[in-house]
């Protein structure tokens, strides 16, 4: 997989974003180690928030200009594209001791979005 990585969360390149969603990720106010996706599907738009090097990511999910979700992960390890049962999804790993976590972000068909926390 041809991943971006700098401390311990990996995502993936601009090109696996394009080919999968149209769009590819682009840095935030120039700084490269935080990228940004912005994506689109019927009247949701959905951007995720990478800062790699923090190992953080935030999700933002708006429908028609109104904000459903505001949700902040930290201790991610990786952002994986998931493409799989008519589904596309991003799925964000994290890890501290004692749990594991799945943030999971479907965006076609349609926008939803699970969290799985588990201890272990």
């Amino acid at each position: 997989m041809g991943e971006r990585s700098m401390a311990h969360i990996a995502i993936p390149s601009d090109d696996e974003f394009a080919t999968t969603f149209g769009v590819a990720s682009r840095s935030v106010d120039g700084e490269d180690a935080v990228r940004q996706i912005v994506l689109e599907s019927g009247r949701d738009v959905v951007t995720l928030v990478a800062d790699l090097p923090g190992a953080s990511v935030r999700l933002v999910w708006r429908r028609d200009d109104v904000v459903l979700l505001d949700l902040f992960r930290e201790a991610v390890e990786q952002v994986a594209i998931v493409d799989e049962d008519g589904a596309t999804r991003l799925v964000a790993t994290s890890a501290l001791a004692g749990y594991r976590g799945e943030l999971i972000i479907q965006i076609f068909p349609r926008v939803r979005v699970e969290d799985r926390q588990l201890i272990v």
